[in-house]
């Protein structure tokens, strides 16, 4: 699996583990819902300069975003 696929299941996954809406995630990144929409389906991707807020908000390292479950765990 390719790292964009990884980023967003990722960012979906750990969305959904907090139990945040893809709107208040959206409110925290000053992004609109339609851009996170986007990410998650792998039709776009945040900006480079988001990841590291985006690791904050999940209280995750930015590697952690790209990699899939299997590369996580080892």
């Amino acid at each position: 699996m390719k790292s964009a696929d990884n980023l967003s299941q990722n960012i979906a996954a750990l969305r959904k583990k907090k139990n945040m809406t893809q709107s208040d995630l959206a409110c925290l990144l000053c992004v609109s819902t339609q851009a996170v929409s986007k990410w998650e389906r792998n039709l776009s991707y945040p900006d480079v300069t988001m990841l590291p807020k985006i690791a904050q908000i999940f209280g995750v390292c930015i590697d952690y975003l790209f990699y899939d479950e299997k590369k996580r765990a080892s």
